[in-house]
């Protein structure tokens, strides 16, 4: 199984170019033979687009039965190619940063952050939600969960299902490896995978929003991880 990490340029708050950029690398990754192409962190709306003003922050927000999901899920269909990507998701009168996972089509998993880092939790309300599990669930014949940004390090990973995942992911705002040494979290993250068997899907940092010139793909075989999981996925 190929696997894409767009590391694709999105504009807060600008939709319609964010989902051109979707179109446009799900369109390359399917040349290069990949099954999967995988988006940042709230990629469809962009990184920065909320201001933590509930009233504001609520157009923000989309359903997953809303006609931009039907454009997401026939993008999929028509390309041949699975998406994943992260999203400011609007349920009841709640908002999460979510990661839907779509193949063939069809969402196959809407995944809801667990930790709080996302929003500026000083200062918003109970409409600011977070996740309350972390689920294994089968994608294309493997055991995979999926984790967001702090939910790997902050004091929720403990609570991850360490033991049970085959796929760990990190999608933040710019889908790119960091250079140099790992935070001591961050390296926590790789003995926990290694001791549980785990196999890697992208373990990716965030060092800013890639601009206008550096958008790139790049290609990562579904492998097992081990502490050099940064050079496995690259």
């Amino acid at each position: 199984m190929k696997i894409a990490l767009a590391s694709a340029q999105m504009v807060d708050g600008d939709i319609a170019h964010n989902l051109a950029q979707m179109e446009r690398w799900a369109l390359e990754a399917k040349k290069k033979g990949a099954q999967l192409v995988c988006f940042g962190e709230t990629f469809l709306q962009g990184f920065g687009a909320l201001s933590f003003h509930i009233e504001q922050d609520w157009a923000v927000g989309i359903t997953t039965g809303s006609s931009l999901f039907r454009k997401l899920r026939e993008l999929s269909s028509l390309v041949a190619i699975d998406l994943l990507f992260g999203y400011v998701e609007r349920e009841g009168d709640s908002l999460y940063s979510s990661c839907a996972l779509m193949q063939e089509g069809q969402l196959l998993y809407n995944y809801r952050r667990v930790s709080q880092g996302w929003k500026h939790y000083w200062r918003t309300d109970h409409h600011y939600r977070e996740g309350d599990t972390v689920e294994v669930f089968s994608y294309r014949g493997k055991r995979c969960a999926i984790a967001l940004c702090g939910d790997l390090w902050d004091n929720c990973a403990d609570a991850l299902p360490w033991g049970r995942i085959c796929c760990s992911g990190r999608f933040t705002s710019a889908t790119r490896l960091r250079s140099g040494p790992l935070a001591p979290g961050r390296s926590t993250l790789f003995r926990r995978a290694r001791f549980a068997g785990t196999h890697c899907l992208s373990t990716l940092s965030a060092p800013g929003t890639a601009t206008a010139a550096q958008p790139s793909l790049s290609m990562a075989p579904y492998r097992r991880s081990s502490l050099s999981a940064r050079k496995a996925c690259s």
